[in-house]
């Protein structure tokens, strides 16, 4: 079975809730001095539940949007953000990023727009590095926490029903058709098996979040590489460890055992 955390929405709202108490709402506030979350306005893409929203308003946050392509998760989250604050400070949209009415709706709207594993699952992403800008108030910053691409578990094979599929790591490095096959075997969901393609369509490794940021115009303000990603605290117990700077400036090492990045970028303009 799959780890019983993704099928308990509460579970994971709670835990997605402490992860962001304990380590991202930290790491904010220490690389933007200037960021004050009383009164902020925050948006999520891919909200989910919406338990890293419900850390931002518990620290004050003035209002905080969220954008979530499913119903279903959408109307948890505002189930679960309804019954801990007052509905006028949070709104839970069901639309896609890419979407012309976002960027009409929340132009030069947010202080923070946070991405928690979320950026590796889109398909246009310079598109969506400009709708983001777009919807930053002046000084505004963007947070990016993502697993990449070719650590251990990069293809999400964790989520199988397989005790082999999603206990064996950088399986999914192997060739498209050999890795499909073998998680074929194994577990041939077609739910699944369309997810494990379209994660690899959409991988990214920390060299393209770099070049990314860099081709749409945004610096890097801080970063921290993780040899064990903060959310493993809660899922399995392991304590959250930073990279070793050293292997961090060396992508050939580093690309493989860094489980977890967070970022945080502002635009040049």
């Amino acid at each position: 079975m799959p780890y019983s955390f993704h099928k308990d929405k509460q579970a994971y709202f709670t835990m997605q809730r402490d992860v962001t108490l304990s380590h991202i709402i930290p790491f904010v506030q220490k690389s933007l001095p200037d960021f004050n979350i009383k009164n902020a306005t925050i948006l999520e893409v891919g909200c989910g539940e919406a338990g890293v929203l419900q850390a931002f308003l518990e620290q004050g946050a003035g209002h905080c949007v969220g954008i979530e392509l499913s119903k279903g998760r959408a109307e948890l989250a505002k189930s679960f953000l309804g019954s801990a604050n007052e509905a006028d400070r949070f709104s839970i949209l069901v639309q896609n990023i890419h979407d012309a009415s976002v960027q009409a709706q929340f132009q030069s709207t947010f202080d923070l727009i946070v991405l928690k594993d979320v950026i590796e699952h889109i398909h246009d992403r310079p598109k969506m590095m400009a709708t983001l800008k777009s919807l930053l108030k002046p000084n505004g910053a963007i947070f990016f926490g993502f697993p990449p691409w070719q650590m251990p578990f990069g293809g999400h094979q964790q989520n199988s029903t397989s005790s082999i599929i999603k206990a064996t790591p950088w399986i999914h490095l192997l060739p498209v058709d050999v890795y499909l096959g073998l998680v074929k075997i194994f577990d041939n969901r077609p739910g699944f098996i369309a997810g494990k393609r379209e994660i690899r369509d959409t991988r990214i490794s920390i060299g393209d979040y770099e070049s990314l940021m860099g081709s749409t115009g945004f610096y890097e303000v801080a970063r921290i590489d993780y040899l064990s990603n903060p959310i493993y605290a809660y899922k399995f117990g392991f304590e959250p460890t930073e990279q070793v700077s050293w292997i961090s400036k060396l992508p050939g090492l580093r690309n493989f055992i860094t489980t977890c990045v967070y970022s945080i970028v502002k635009s040049n303009d």
